[in-house]
């Protein structure tokens, strides 16, 4: 192909392309690809046609790169919808995504434009449990595994997608495929249980305020009385929002930073020191520890100890037995940015 000159391509152009010729090399019948950052000008937008575009929840995030609002963001999002191509959206949504969303789909000729109704809760029949919650979405009944209220929406979004390509016809996919792909679905690093040194810890990449209130819905949902977070970002969040959503007056908090080697180089470690002014800014400051030395590792087994830390004021609860583990957590480029401990 074409040589281009070092510097003019970044690095997640490059992967893309390599994807791309990945999936052709392959001989790929169908791909399901996730935009980077937004999506209409996005490298993963430059395919002329697709069997369905999909747009999922909106909240505020990247505003530096797609608006400073709900609205500015959907239209970039919006970006992937094609003519002639039907395009799902969620079907409750706030007027200014809805408004900007169907704006687009109208103007590019997207055609159906499908309103995806969440999945419904079914009632739990015994000695049929599989590890997941029975659900019933898009008129079938599945099993979904995947943790969380929010899950609800994003399998409703997932099954009409998948039932508006049944409907064209282009591809073979029955009721069974679709039943059968929800319930293997998995979402490694959100909502997810995992074993650190015989610990079960829960580790969430939220990294906006909307992420972090579904967050500490679902260990609400759960009972924990009192939460030990650990908890690392990059530069650029809102860590105020998040330590907002994310933390109680009888929580605890271990500022961790990430390491920067495993950062994209548009992005930066947010130093410890600023997540500590901020959890003080909010009053938190007695939640704060300090693990005694730096990185995610000394945090965690601190946040874990039977103790809860060298700086844990005396007289500190100590966690129920079987000692439960919850954590925030980010996956960039095999990096955790949080961890929450329970």
């Amino acid at each position: 192909g074409a040589e281009v000159a070092a510097g003019t391509v970044t690095a997640f152009e490059a992967t893309t392309a390599a994807m791309w010729l990945q999936l052709a090399t392959a001989k790929v019948d169908v791909a399901v690809v996730e935009v980077g950052v937004g999506g209409r000008l996005d490298a993963t937008n430059v395919c002329s046609s697709s069997l369905v575009s999909v747009v999922g929840a909106i909240a505020l995030d990247h505003t530096d790169l797609l608006g400073a609002t709900l609205g500015l963001i959907a239209r970039e999002k919006g970006g992937v919808f094609k003519k002639g191509c039907p395009a799902v959206l969620p079907a409750d949504i706030v007027p200014e995504v809805e408004d900007s969303l169907l704006a687009v789909a109208r103007e590019v000729g997207a055609s159906p434009i499908v309103r995806a109704p969440p999945a419904q809760l079914l009632p739990q029949v015994p000695g049929q449990d599989g590890g997941g919650r029975r659900v019933r979405c898009g008129g079938l009944d599945m099993e979904l595994r995947l943790n969380g209220a929010f899950q609800l929406e994003n399998a409703g979004i997932a099954v009409a997608a998948l039932q508006a390509i049944q409907a064209t016809g282009v591809i073979s996919l029955s009721d069974e495929n679709i039943a059968a792909g929800v319930a293997g679905a998995c979402w490694p690093g959100r909502l997810e249980w995992v074993q650190w040194r015989g610990k079960e810890v829960l580790v969430d990449g939220a990294h906006n305020e909307a992420a972090a209130k579904a967050l500490r819905a679902f260990i609400d949902a759960l009972g924990v009385g009192r939460v030990r977070w650990v908890v690392g970002m990059v530069s650029g969040k809102d860590i105020h929002a998040l330590l907002r959503a994310l933390l109680r007056p009888s929580d605890t908090l271990y500022p961790v930073e990430i390491s920067r080697a495993s950062l994209p180089a548009r992005l930066s470690t947010l130093p410890v020191t600023q997540i500590r002014a901020a959890a003080d800014a909010l009053g938190f400051g007695a939640a704060l520890r300090d693990a005694g030395e730096p990185g995610l590792s000394p945090a965690l087994h601190a946040a874990l100890s039977s103790n809860g830390s060298s700086g844990s004021p005396p007289g500190e609860a100590t966690p129920m037995a079987p000692t439960t583990t919850l954590c925030k957590a980010h996956n960039r480029a095999g990096q955790l940015e949080g961890a929450a401990v329970a």
